[in-house]
């Protein structure tokens, strides 16, 4: 049976047009409301068997995709890179509701392979994941998108580090 669990967004730093963000799609190693501890490891199988890449939609809606997640786990959590789609209506409505700072939540959605409880924690031991979601209602409070970047934003990073290491390298010549 698919479950969700959603996570909170502490805060956004920028908002692009093109709506990409970071952040923590579920941290480890914290009990959230629901009384859940996600242990590290839990994703490394479904990320061996499904890839990096997984749907991003809105509020846990199967017929809503609004991008894509890409997942990168770490030691303190699941991190994610999540492109919106801002052509979709949906999309778009994110992206207003997160610069507005109405909708802030990220959360997964998931069906438990394995788990175990003690004392009254159930601990998750191994998901199986399948979707990250933007949503109204987080439950983990660790969780955070730490930033909605532009492709620009990109581009003029990358101008700026061969500048510095094209006038490091004449500095170096005289």
């Amino acid at each position: 049976m698919l479950k969700t669990k959603s996570l909170a967004c502490e805060f956004l730093k920028t908002i692009s047009d093109q709506g990409i963000f970071e952040g923590m799609l579920s941290p480890y190693g914290n009990v959230d409301a629901g009384g859940d501890l996600v242990e590290a490891g839990a994703y490394t199988k479904t990320l061996q068997e499904g890839g990096p890449k997984r749907p991003l939609l809105w509020q846990h809606m199967s017929d809503c995709p609004i991008g894509e997640l890409t997942l990168e786990d770490r030691k303190d959590g699941l991190w994610c890179r999540g492109k919106l789609l801002l052509s979709l209506p949906e999309a778009k409505k994110a992206y207003e509701c997160l610069k507005a700072g109405i909708v802030d939540g990220l959360s997964i959605g998931y069906q438990t392979i394995r788990d175990k409880v003690e004392a009254g924690v159930r601990h998750l031991q191994e998901l199986k994941l399948f979707e990250g979601s933007i949503v109204t209602f987080p439950m983990n409070e660790l969780a955070a998108i730490s930033s909605i970047k532009s492709e620009d934003e990109n581009r003029i990073r990358e101008a700026l580090h061969e500048l510095k290491t094209e006038v490091l390298s004449a500095l170096k010549g005289k």
